[in-house]
């Protein structure tokens, strides 16, 4: 028997919720339906992921462990992605949940270089940003998101952070509840209990090229052993993981500096003429030729940047530091 849910009409969020979410690596057993179902959940073609599961293997046979960790937005209070958007497409909503609005992106993706985290992507079909967003049209109707209802072994919890009594809080309140990067200050909403160091940080575990439970080819350009450079634990080696190749390069740093020259090159004329600062002829031909010049090539640049656009997945390690 399938079970229906009714169809109501969605709701504003909730005044005061915080919506934070805890994985417990303890309990997860790789099975994926998280990312399944998410891809069902929101119809993300092949080759996207909003979520992804990782597995590092630890040890030498026969003392060998297979650790697992689940990837994605980290739903971060001080979300780096938000301000950089140009077009205010990626947004904080009152009850924390990181969101985008796919109409409004322009695929500049800025936000995908300041994600410390690689959790964003292209959608190849909408040629638009994509992420997890916390299943917001779900938590809209009093639903959980998609990976939580079909996760198993109850790995996946979310909740608000703000109340004490939620399940959330008394996780993060009763174990070591870990978060990733702490270091870049974004203050993450997602939760880690029992990772393993060498999932939690891509640069500790050690890629060894393909074998049967991975999609890394031969050529891969990642940091192993023996290329040095990589502070491995011993013998933690990543088993299954999501190459991609990187999902901005040049032409999104050359269009932040284009677009601060020009801006700055307005910028000055306009405080000159505040300030009633005698301005000539000449400053003015040259605020407007060298302005509008880099302007123009702000927008050639940002066109060759959305025509570039492909799809992307996992954790980009090779660029991580």
């Amino acid at each position: 028997m399938i079970e229906t849910l009714d169809v109501i009409s969605p709701s504003p969020p909730q005044p005061g919720v915080r919506w934070g979410k805890v994985l417990d690596q303890n309990k997860c057993i790789g099975c994926h339906a998280c990312s399944t179902a998410c891809k069902s959940e929101n119809e993300v073609p092949l080759g996207v992921n909003r979520t992804f599961v990782k597995a590092v293997e630890v040890g030498v046979y026969p003392e060998v462990n297979r650790f697992f960790q689940v990837t994605r937005c980290n739903q971060c209070t001080d979300a780096p992605c938000v301000p950089v958007c140009p077009v205010e497409a990626m947004f904080i909503r009152p009850d924390g949940i990181v969101d985008f609005d796919r109409e409004r992106c322009i695929g500049c993706k800025a936000c995908m270089a300041a994600c410390p985290y690689d959790a964003i992507n292209i959608n190849p079909e909408f040629h638009s940003i994509e992420k997890c967003n916390f299943c917001a049209h779900r938590i809209d109707q009093g639903l959980e998101p998609a990976c939580v209802v079909v996760c198993p072994t109850e790995a996946i919890v979310v909740g608000d952070l703000n109340d004490p009594n939620s399940e959330v809080s008394r996780l993060i309140a009763r174990n070591k509840a870990e978060v990733r990067k702490p270091e870049k200050g974004t203050s993450p909403k997602v939760f880690y209990l029992g990772a393993h160091e060498a999932t939690l940080n891509p640069s500790v575990a050690a890629y060894t090229g393909g074998n049967m439970w991975s999609e890394q080819k031969e050529g891969y350009p990642v940091e192993t052993l023996e290329a040095g450079g990589v502070q491995s634990l011993p013998n933690a080696r990543v088993a299954y993981e999501v190459p991609h190749r990187p999902p901005w390069d040049w032409r999104v740093s050359l269009y932040t500096w284009t677009k601060s020259i020009a801006g700055g090159a307005f910028m000055i004329y306009a405080l000159l003429k505040l300030f009633g600062i005698a301005v000539d002829q000449t400053w003015t031909l040259a605020t407007s030729v060298i302005g509008g010049f880099f302007l123009a090539a702000t927008g050639v640049i940002l066109i060759l940047t959305w025509k570039s656009r492909g799809p992307f997945t996992g954790d980009q390690v090779q660029y991580h530091v």
